[in-house]
């Protein structure tokens, strides 16, 4: 489940950030709700828009009080306490900073990931500002540009297409300025309730009973993601940016297998002899650029 919070101020577009945010997720295979704060979106008041996603539907409508990912459009909301644009934050929370090189007010002992969104002084006093941080967002998310372009689109579509098409630049733009972190907020959506984890494979170690495979044709090089959600510490990263895993260290817990967004990961029962039939090691991690 991804939970989203996304805070600025009226007229910066906000509320129109969240839907957009919320209604590429939905393009992208996602159950969705989105939501606004209490209150109307007045320019100069604090403002707040909620998404929740999951890969089933749920009832919860309510507000995220621990995020997996917080989106600060401006400095605004990290001065104003009040905007509670920083509770619920933990090391595992991934934060977006949109507009300001502000220095961060982080509560004692917590360390989110953090990212900083460039944005023009001009551009965070229009209603793009939610475009562009959206666009962000879902770049974080894993969503591809094309959902998000036609997101755009859908909840544009009644302002014309002159508005449309400059919203859309801007998201594009903040969707292509987190490309290295494609991604990086579904590492912290783990161990779902209701995931299917094998028991049996946690009692030894992979290379006992099992083998990883990673599907190259899938995979886009992202690596932190299945490397930050292993509990063991277990994932690295080749020089040509493939994850690799020490099956001396894996626990088979399919963490990494849950968290990456292009299901590059899969598990596959049996003995760790790849088909070449040439052992590589305990370091190798098994590809395969097969597709389902």
């Amino acid at each position: 489940m991804l939970r989203i919070r996304v805070h600025g101020q009226g007229g910066q577009g906000i509320l129109l950030g969240g839907r957009i945010l919320a209604r590429s997720l939905e393009l992208s295979g996602w159950h969705v709700q989105d939501r606004p704060g209490d209150g109307s979106e007045r320019p100069g008041v604090a403002t707040i828009a909620y998404v929740q996603a999951d890969t089933r539907p749920t009832p919860y409508q309510g507000l995220i009080r621990r995020p997996q990912l917080v989106v600060v459009v401006g400095a605004q909301p990290l001065a104003d306490t009040a905007a509670g644009a920083l509770h619920g934050l933990a090391d595992d929370t991934v934060l977006l900073v949109a507009g300001t090189r502000a220095p961060l007010p982080l509560p004692a002992g917590v360390r989110p990931l953090s990212f900083r969104l460039p944005l023009p002084r001009s551009l965070l006093a229009s209603g793009r500002a939610g475009a562009a941080s959206a666009g962000a967002a879902a770049r974080l998310a894993g969503v591809p540009r094309d959902r998000l372009e036609d997101a755009v689109e859908h909840e544009l579509a009644a302002l014309g297409p002159h508005e449309s098409a400059r919203c859309r630049g801007w998201a594009v733009y903040g969707w292509r300025a987190l490309a290295r972190r494609e991604g990086a907020v579904t590492a912290c959506a783990l161990a779902l309730p209701g995931d299917a984890v094998s028991a049996d494979l946690n009692s030894e170690p992979l290379g006992v009973g099992a083998r990883l495979m990673l599907h190259t044709e899938r995979c886009r090089r992202c690596w932190w993601v299945c490397r930050r959600s292993c509990p063991q510490g277990a994932i690295g990263v080749t020089s040509d940016g493939l994850p690799h895993v020490d099956a001396r260290a894996c626990t088979g817990c399919l963490v990494c297998v849950v968290s990456c967004p292009q299901r590059a990961l899969e598990l596959k029962a049996g003995p760790t002899q790849p088909s070449c039939g040439s052992p590589c090691g305990p370091d190798s991690w098994r590809a395969s650029s097969r597709s389902r």
